[in-house]
């Protein structure tokens, strides 16, 4: 990582995305979020703050942060724990459990339960 770049808003993030190595959100309040299943989509490492469904995306592929003034903390770790490439992976490998069959698998077992 040689080069941070805050573009603001985008219409169409992808070819940003697929150049990047890490994909950051950071809001005060989320559901769940596309552009985090984005990130995880193209392989991405993931830092974003721990609001709404967040914590149900990134678990072992990034970082969850209580806030902005914390991502500094987030974005060391990259730069010194070597661990950026293991996160991109399993980015890769988190992203099946929210393929639509396994999405609706899920719906139909909840519904079945109740």
């Amino acid at each position: 990582m040689q080069n941070i770049i805050f573009h603001g808003e985008l219409k169409a993030p992808r070819k940003i995305i697929i150049n990047s190595d890490i994909g950051v959100l950071v809001s005060h309040s989320e559901g769940f979020s596309n552009a985090i299943l984005e990130y995880m989509l193209y392989g991405k490492a993931i830092i974003a703050t721990d609001v709404g469904s967040n914590k149900l995306c990134v678990t072992n592929n990034g970082f969850l942060v209580e806030n902005i003034k914390q991502l500094h903390v987030a974005f060391d770790k990259y730069l010194n724990d070597n661990i950026l490439i293991e996160h991109q992976n399993n980015s890769l490998n988190n992203i099946v459990k929210f393929d639509i069959n396994n999405v609706t698998l899920e719906y139909e077992r909840i519904y079945d339960e109740v």
